[in-house]
């Protein structure tokens, strides 16, 4: 579940990670390098657990995942907060920025 949009979708088959999942609900997100390499598409985990592929350069803090590279393990809630910002542009849209909860 996509706990700030109120959106409960069922994990598919043909997404990997919870970043590809919110993309084919458009759920908007941050992201940069898709590769578990920085941390723009980290978002709050409320509930349930996941796995990270390929693992994370730097671990995310407790509570916390990265979209990019996160499959559920079990049902999960993340909460991801937007807030549109001028100058972050991604293919020439404004790419929402994620903030964590908090």
């Amino acid at each position: 579940m996509f706990a700030r949009s109120g959106l409960t979708v069922r994990r598919r088959d043909d997404v990997a990670s919870l970043l590809d999942l919110a993309e084919a609900y458009d759920v908007p997100t941050r992201w940069s390098c898709r590769t578990s390499v920085c941390p723009t598409c980290e978002a709050g985990s409320l509930t349930g657990t996941v796995s990270h592929h390929p693992p994370p350069v730097d671990v995310p803090a407790e509570g916390h995942l990265l979209l990019c590279c996160a499959a559920p393990a079990v049902d999960v809630v993340i909460d991801i907060r937007q807030r549109a910002e001028a100058g972050q542009l991604d293919g020439g849209n404004v790419r929402p920025r994620l903030w964590d909860r908090g």
